[in-house]
């Protein structure tokens, strides 16, 4: 069709990761996704974000991973912001 363009799905990679993870099998976030789905006093934007991690895919949540890194960065300023 006219516009269209030809996709390689491989240059469509969002980011390779040795070990794909999970919202429950990921080291660095899995115990703040917890908390922070969890947790009445996180801020509502940072609850559904953790609820949409937990609820995704292995595709989706390394979509997810690299936003949800950031979050974490600066969630500091939330009480039982749930890392350990």
């Amino acid at each position: 069709m006219l516009g269209e363009k030809d996709v390689d799905n491989e240059d469509c990679v969002i980011e390779q990761y040795p070990m794909q993870y999970s919202a429950s099998t990921c080291p660095e976030l899995s115990n703040w996704l917890r908390g922070a789905s969890d947790s009445g006093e996180a801020p509502g934007f940072i609850r559904a974000i953790a609820d949409a991690a937990l609820l995704a895919g292995l595709n989706d949540y390394a979509f997810l991973r690299p936003l949800l890194l950031e979050l974490l960065r600066d969630a500091g300023s939330w009480p039982g912001r749930g890392v350990s």
